[in-house]
């Protein structure tokens, strides 16, 4: 076991590169942002996406990445496309990058998903909605929900939450044990939503 400064960060070049072809990003604020670009491979950026550089933990052979998550001004997690879906954290804006714990084993195109503002939700492959109580090295099933597409979580409070789904939304009352499901009127897709307090929200 190595400690969290033991990972150097692998670049394609010392130098900072423009901005590369990305698929996805993810920022804090308005300095520190990841991206997945050409080839699923992982960038990061510092000045707000005026310059990036190719970021990777050592010791992944030409990794490729599925998920990522920016937490904050310097930490973000980020989850590999490898055969074990392993999850890396850095708490120094990509400068350096460390293990935190597996996945669950992948099936071909599989495409989980975090959710929220912090480590704490994620969506499996199968459609499973799981939850870290410890920054990732663990997960646990909650559910089951039998809704592959989940479109976004969010929640009030500790215990009141919502999902939304194709056509409807689930909602929880006791910290995501337990989900009564709520179909949309007239069966129109659902696409994005914000809750505000425990019982109020919109949806699109």
């Amino acid at each position: 076991h190595r400690d969290l400064h033991s990972f150097p960060t692998r670049r394609s070049s010392d130098l900072p590169t423009p901005l590369p072809p990305l698929r996805e990003i993810r920022f804090f604020a308005a300095g520190f942002g990841l991206g997945v670009g050409p080839g699923e491979r992982l960038y990061a950026t510092r000045d707000g996406g005026e310059t990036w550089q190719e970021t990777a933990p050592n010791g992944t052979a030409r990794p490729t990445w599925r998920a990522i998550l920016v937490t904050g001004a310097s930490t973000a997690s980020v989850l590999e496309r490898g055969r074990e879906g392993a999850l890396y954290s850095t708490d120094d804006a990509a400068q350096t990058w460390a293990k935190v714990g597996s996945g669950e084993q992948l099936a071909t195109g599989c495409s989980p998903r975090f959710f929220g503002t912090e480590l704490r939700w994620r969506m499996g492959c199968d459609g499973v909605l799981q939850r870290t109580e410890n920054g990732g090295a663990n997960w646990q099933a909650v559910g089951p929900f039998g809704y592959p597409s989940l479109f976004g979580i969010e929640f009030a409070d500790a215990t009141h939450g919502w999902a939304l789904h194709a056509h409807g939304a689930l909602r929880t009352i006791d910290g995501g044990a337990n989900w009564r499901r709520f179909d949309a009127p007239d069966g129109e897709e659902l696409i994005a939503g914000s809750l505000v307090s425990a019982d109020t929200g919109w949806a699109l």
